[in-house]
């Protein structure tokens, strides 16, 4: 639990520094990243990671010397913040709680911290800003009782509460504490790794409630820990003049332990009204009852689970689709043998239990597929990091502006499209932006902008990577792809056709390679990786504006709703987002352009046609395109009519990979299902097969 709360801070910090440097004068996004650093160190106090718990706290000094206006957000106070992050992310990846694999760097690390505490109030740089979080550590002051009742099995979970009380007295002054043995047993009932002691401590501080929540973040959902501002309420009472106990026992007349006594005995202010009549005690039993029912609902009721157990109860989900699948294929094929024999009423009776449990799996799956959901913020954080650092490595000015950062999709295609966004990303900075110079002679502003965008379309995730540079120049692009051998000078190539041989093996205009681009490795495999996802690309450019790339990915990869279709004694399946509509044509649709074979013209619209049977060089019933239905599908904007024998229905299905069966992935084919009759639906892949209808291309032959 700790790894996986640290590595949240981690990233709420990296976020809050690339928001900081933006913004430098927000105290909020300075307290938020304190908050963060606070908390890893805790944590790492508790569990005993010295080294974290030491690098966390030597940060958090300065962090909280930002906070305090003693010293100013200056670049060199970033790359240290920076670094700091660096150092932990890669200690907490790799386990190095030592930190013996990055050593150099946090010696590095704290010969820049202590720079800061020899120069005290950093004034290098003039674009520094001051941020007085707390301009009057006096003024500002709050009070707090806090009270906290331990489990006696505390200490089993390797928790000290001595060392909560220390880190108490970091984020403020002591004033009172109080302990309360009286659930102390007797010396031969005493258990040596039981704890039984209990405190209420008053603490004065100037931070806020949530550092003070943060020490006891670990320990709060297994233990009674009350907090409350009494600031208001208490007025001078702590004032050194005012501490009656402590004069009482300094005089020596009376001990500690008999004001714990007295204590314990002390009624509750409810209790006392109720005595002297001001309130019914049911008023007070009431109100008790309320906050008791209030502080329940305060506590989470979350848990973490493995992503594989996730994984295999998705898998189950799916067998379990296929078995039920085949249990009402044969339990309809049996009532259809019957004919007469059987009840009508009871055919509809099991044919409606079939449906509701069709209802139940699809809800389960639902829920399953859910929780295996991540928002794409935390991967579109690391690409702004990287961005800042590559634009500072190229010479480049860069603004990143982040869309839809909540917008949730499987966890495993976000671990499977992170290479292929970096790749896109470092092609946008490096080819697409131009230098601060640049951009500045042609009346734009010096930083570049470069925007990463997600959000929900059609049952699908769109993801989206727009720069405002210098745009891509298809004269260039297409000369080089004759220069290539990819095209002919006489070739016509569409705008969208012209972009997508940038996704050529081998293909780059980059006139001189770097490090982070232009060696002609990079975007071919982008495309293959997300046509391993099934997802297609589009991009849209205009010189001198810039370029957006758009990614279409399935939110999920293990199962599809799709549309059955027949082509003579073949099933197939189409998913169902890809489909437009089903026509039934007359000659009157069709017409022939010249070289391009047939087209079909709808409502104003000319779209490809394509047999389904020859594009499979199958023997279909059908051979004409009036004869057979059309599917209208669409794919990017693009449409296209594809004949097909007989449509069967939509179906929910399960994709498996032909890998597991063949050496080679086939052009048009994305997969197989398993029907409930046993028989095997091939899945087709929808945006390849628009490829090889262009390029009048047959999918091999499935014999």
């Amino acid at each position: 639990m700790f790894l996986e709360e640290t590595a949240e801070n981690i990233q709420v910090m990296e976020e809050g520094l690339l928001d900081l440097e933006v913004n430098r004068d927000d105290a909020d996004t300075i307290n938020v990243i304190f908050r963060a650093m606070h908390t890893i160190k805790g944590g790492a106090g508790l569990v005993g990671l010295n080294r974290v718990n030491e690098i966390t706290h030597k940060v958090e000094n300065l962090l909280d010397s930002v906070r305090h206006g003693q010293i100013s957000l200056s670049d060199d106070v970033f790359k240290t913040l920076f670094l700091s992050v660096d150092i932990l992310k890669k200690m907490i990846e790799e386990t190095d709680f030592d930190g013996q694999q990055v050593a150099s760097d946090i010696d590095s690390l704290f010969l820049m911290l202590a720079e800061f505490s020899d120069n005290g109030v950093d004034t290098a740089a003039s674009d520094a800003v001051s941020m007085d979080v707390s301009k009057s550590t006096t003024v500002n002051l709050r009070t707090f009782k806090i009270s906290l009742q331990f489990q006696t099995t505390i200490l089993e979970t390797g928790t000290d509460p001595l060392m909560l009380l220390r880190e108490l007295q970091e984020v403020g002054t002591v004033v009172e504490c109080y302990c309360n043995t009286s659930k102390l047993p007797q010396l031969d009932q005493l258990v040596s790794h039981s704890f039984y002691l209990e405190w209420t401590v008053f603490l004065e501080t100037d931070r806020p409630k949530s550092d003070i929540d943060d020490i006891f973040i670990f320990v709060v959902d297994d233990n009674e820990i009350l907090i409350e501002d009494i600031t208001d309420s208490i007025g001078d009472t702590f004032d050194n003049n005012l501490k009656t106990g402590e004069l009482l026992v300094d005089k020596g007349l009376i001990t500690e332990r008999e004001i714990e006594n007295s204590l314990s005995k002390q009624k509750r202010i409810g209790d006392i009204l109720a005595e002297d009549g001001k309130v019914l005690k049911k008023q007070v039993e009431k109100i008790v009852s309320k906050q008791e029912e209030a502080k329940s609902q305060e506590s989470s009721s979350t848990i973490r689970v493995d992503t594989s157990k996730l994984e295999s109860i998705l898998n189950n989900l799916a067998e379990l689709l296929i078995s039920h699948s085949r249990v009402k294929e044969l339990v309809i094929s049996n009532m259809n043998w019957q004919g007469e024999k059987r009840n009508h009423t009871v055919n509809r009776e099991i044919l409606s239990a079939f449906d509701e449990v069709d209802k139940i799996i699809r809800v389960v799956q639902e829920k399953v597929m859910n929780t295996s959901m991540i928002p794409i913020g935390g991967t579109f954080t690391r690409f702004q990091r990287m961005m800042r650092d590559l634009a500072k490595e190229v010479g480049k000015e860069v603004k990143v502006h982040i869309e839809g950062k909540e917008t949730e999709l499987d966890k495993t295609v976000i671990e499977q499209i992170a290479d292929p966004l970096k790749h896109l990303i470092r092609n946008a900075l490096d080819h697409g932006l131009e230098t601060p110079d640049e951009r500045e002679a042609r009346g734009k502003p010096r930083a570049g902008t470069i925007v990463l965008r997600a959000f929900h379309q059609e049952g699908n995730i769109v993801i989206q990577i727009s720069d405002d540079g210098k745009g891509i120049d298809e004269q260039i692009i297409f000369a080089k792809a004759i220069e290539k051998g990819l095209v002919s000078e006489q070739e016509k190539l569409s705008q969208q056709e012209m972009y997508m041989l940038l996704f050529k093996p081998g293909f780059s205009t980059a006139k001189q390679i770097t490090d982070i681009s232009g060696r002609g490795v990079g975007l071919d495999v982008v495309m293959t990786n997300i046509k391993k996802l099934r997802g297609s690309v589009e991009m849209e450019s205009e010189i001198g504006m810039g370029t957006t790339i758009t990614i279409k990915l399935p939110l999920t990869l293990a199962i599809i709703d799709g549309m059955m279709v027949r082509v003579g004694q073949e099933r197939f399946i189409i998913p169902l987002n890809m489909i437009s509509e089903f026509y039934k044509a007359t000659s009157e649709h069709m017409h022939k352009a010249e070289g391009k074979g047939l087209f079909m013209h709808l409502r104003g619209e000319n779209m490809p046609y394509v047999s389904l049977a020859d594009l499979l060089q199958l023997q279909g019933e059908c051979h004409s395109p009036t004869d057979g239905i059309l599917v209208i599908l669409q794919n990017n904007n693009r449409k296209l009519a594809m004949m097909v024998d007989e449509i069967l229905g939509q179906e929910q299905v399960v994709i498996k990979s032909l890998k597991e069966n063949m050496q080679q992935q086939i052009d048009g084919i994305a997969g197989v299902t398993i029907l409930g009759n046993g028989k095997v639906a091939i899945i087709l892949d929808i945006p390849t097969i628009y490829k090889l209808v262009k390029e009048a291309k047959p999918i091999k032959s499935l014999a």
